[in-house]
């Protein structure tokens, strides 16, 4: 199972991957603050049963309906994309007056003689997910199929590790152990010390988005 035991949804349980899980698993979240019911105490896809506006009569009837919709057991009745379910998500606080209008910041411009790089590395293809500093280096997937380890205070490659397909999202570190998702459908666990491979599981679809692990999971 990939994924966190409370938030994920019934279909990573079978090992399949897609944007309708993050909606879940986003979902779930929002529900978990909503009524301080931690989902990984409870028996999994229970939601249903622990209604949000019994437990917080605060919610309005229509923020309800849109959390119950990113959390509908099957992932084709889940919103398409998570700009539709942020569009949800607006138009029923908008109904419900509770819309806070977002703080602006200053702009700080900052000049040349400002700003000093400290180092860069140029890989071979697109990076398209964030990177993760972990233990004094940074692990950063590319398009170019590979995760590259970095030292972080000087950029010194350390190693990569080569998959099959490009890679988008942002690993996961945990217990010396560095986990990403690539689009050969694959979810790899790499030694974050020497890049070697621990494990790999393999899912029905490409991988585009990035795991997460949390006590051993």
């Amino acid at each position: 199972m990939i994924g966190t035991e409370g938030y994920s949804p019934p279909e990573q349980y079978r090992g399949e991957a897609s944007p309708a899980g993050d909606i879940y698993a986003l979902g779930a979240t929002i529900h978990h603050l909503l009524t301080n019911r931690d989902p990984r105490l409870e028996p999994p896809f229970s939601f249903h049963e622990r209604i949000i506006r019994e437990i917080n009569p605060k919610v309005s009837p229509e923020f309800e309906v849109v959390i119950n919709t990113a959390l509908d057991y099957d992932p084709l009745k889940r919103y398409s994309s998570t700009e539709n379910f942020k569009k949800a998500l607006m138009a029923a606080v908008k109904t419900t007056g509770i819309l806070v209008k977002p703080l602006t910041a200053e702009i700080v411009t900052l000049t040349g003689d400002e700003v000093t790089e400290i180092w860069s590395f140029e890989c071979e293809d697109e990076i398209r997910g964030t990177p993760v500093v972990y233990k004094g280096m940074v692990y950063v997937g590319c398009y170019d199929n590979n995760i590259y380890a970095l030292d972080a205070k000087t950029g010194k490659f350390i190693w990569k590790y080569a998959t099959e397909g490009g890679i988008t999202g942002k690993p996961a570190a945990e217990d010396d152990i560095i986990y990403i998702g690539s689009e050969d459908h694959r979810l790899y666990a790499i030694s974050a010390l020497g890049g070697k491979l621990v494990w790999t599981y393999h899912t029905e679809g490409q991988i585009r988005s990035s795991p997460s692990s949390s006590h051993g999971h």
